[in-house]
Formats: C-alpha cells, sequence, structure tokens
C-alpha cells in the first residue's frame, strides 16, 4: 500500500514533516518497497557495510504503539519481499 511498512496510524501525519525528513535522511525509512529497495542499495553502494541491522516494532505490552503479532509477522514477511527484490554481488 501507499504506506509500505509504516503502521497504520495517525501519528505520522501529526509529525512535523521537516523533523521527520531530516530523521529518513539519516536513519529511519518510512515508505513502499521501492523506497526501502532504493535506500538499502544507496548504503551498499555508498557506506559498504559489512552488515545492515534493521530494527521493527515487536508485540509487547506497554506505552506507546506496539504491532499486533499478526502486524509483526506481516512486516518481516514484507522485509523479505524486499531483500528478494535486491540484487545479490557474485
Amino acid at each position: 500500500g501507499e504506506r509500505g511498512l509504516a503502521p497504520e496510524t495517525d501519528e505520522l501525519a501529526k509529525m512535523n514533516q521537516e523533523l521527520l525528513g531530516t530523521m529518513e535522511k539519516s536513519f529511519l525509512c518510512l515508505g513502499s518497497k521501492q523506497k526501502w529497495i532504493d535506500r538499502i542499495e544507496w548504503y551498499r553502494e555508498h557506506v559498504n557495510p559489512d552488515w545492515i541491522c534493521i530494527h521493527i516494532r515487536t508485540p509487547q505490552d506497554g506505552r506507546g504503539y506496539h504491532p499486533t503479532f499478526a502486524e509483526a509477522l506481516e512486516c518481516i514477511e514484507q522485509f523479505g519481499e524486499v531483500l528478494d527484490a535486491i540484487p545479490t554481488e557474485s
């Protein structure tokens, strides 16, 4: 969908767009499958890391937004589709 891997919440709409843009330039990626593919390929080309660590929200009780188990599993499956679309180096 249009929101990609972003949670179905109005919190993103309330965030200051300038702040969100700054966060996305440095460490955050929200958006479509293609946006994730482009970001990972950019890091591969410009940074050439040995590893990339991806953090997603996990199901748990507590304050703030946490996805259900089904939502977390869907996010992991969607990210698997992103990884499948990225060419591996020979």
